[in-house]
């Protein structure tokens, strides 16, 4: 089995824009614009968590027929699209924060 290439870095959202957002009124109408970068963050973060939930189940039917290194090789894939849908869903996030707290 070949190693598989290094997981992701997690995306972090800045501390300090962490803490614009969390001042603004939880009433506070947010109006930010939709642009293809920020839909796209959006729609590619429930697709790579709908994918590791694919690579999951072919892990689990490797295991059921005792392929373990398949199951690893799919169990990481799974731990990779999970990163990756984290990351798009916080850049998401990020864009709408710093429309929204923009002064």
């Amino acid at each position: 089995m070949t190693t598989p290439a290094p997981l992701p870095e997690p995306f972090e959202i800045p501390e300090t824009l962490l803490h614009q957002w969390l001042s603004l009124p939880m009433n506070q109408r947010v109006d930010a614009p939709l642009t293809r970068k920020v839909v796209e963050h959006l729609f590619f973060a429930i697709d790579k968590m709908a994918r590791s939930q694919e690579h999951i189940h072919t892990c689990l039917i490797y295991l059921s027929n005792q392929q373990v290194d398949e199951a690893n090789g799919a169990l990481v894939e799974s731990q990779r699209a999970v990163i990756e849908s984290q990351n798009r869903l916080r850049q998401y996030l990020m864009e709408i924060i710093v429309d929204a707290t923009r002064g």
